[in-house]
């Protein structure tokens, strides 16, 4: 996914491809959903997951939190993300590698795990150290009287604010797109170029 703020306009422009990948186990769907989700009348988010279980859990958890707020910034929404991010990856880990313990919560994991665990304890602190969702989001929309803005939420539950760049990518392609989109320059972000890049 790609989002870009066009210069001077101040237009968003939202581009992403439609393919949900299952591994190597079946071929990938070419048309299978549409990366982009409205969370309020302002809000949206781009997505790109390694595993697309997890998206819309965050994007509702979301939804629910800025429901009737119609004053929340973009830094606010792009916070809400990152915590709803940060809440289904622990409660994953749980589920994964924690629940056949008998743990039911992280902040339980830490509390007793030593104790309980023995060496087990730090092999499992550094599982969670690695573990992530393979979960990407863009959030973009306008903020009142300020314009566009875009943020990335990225693992473990954290956001980059990328309203200096005007543009942010996610995904499989990231890369090349982000090299294509930085050889461009401001010169290049009026709104006809910003659609054809």
């Amino acid at each position: 996914a790609i989002v870009a703020i066009t210069i001077p306009e101040d237009v968003i422009v939202c581009v992403s491809d439609r393919m949900i990948s299952f591994g190597d186990i079946f071929p990938a769907d070419e048309d299978g959903a549409s990366k982009a989700i409205r969370l309020n009348k302002n809000w949206l988010v781009a997505w790109a997951a390694e595993n697309i279980n997890y998206i819309f859990p965050i994007a509702k958890k979301v939804q629910a939190r800025i429901e009737g707020a119609e004053a929340t910034t973009g830094e606010q929404v792009a916070q809400l993300l990152a915590d709803a991010y940060s809440e289904v990856l622990q409660k994953e880990f749980v589920a994964t590698r924690l629940s056949q313990f008998g743990y039911k919560t992280i902040e339980q994991f830490r509390a007793e795990g030593r104790s309980d665990l023995g060496d087990q304890f730090a092999e499992l602190c550094v599982d969670l150290a690695r573990f992530n969702l393979g979960a990407s989001f863009i959030l973009y929309g306008h903020e009142g009287g300020s314009g566009a803005r875009i943020y990335e939420i990225h693992d473990p539950g954290t956001f980059e604010n990328r309203n200096m760049l005007k543009y942010a990518v996610i995904g499989s392609g990231h890369d090349m797109a982000f090299a294509s989109l930085r050889s461009r320059g401001n010169q290049n972000a009026l709104l006809d170029f910003t659609i054809y890049d």
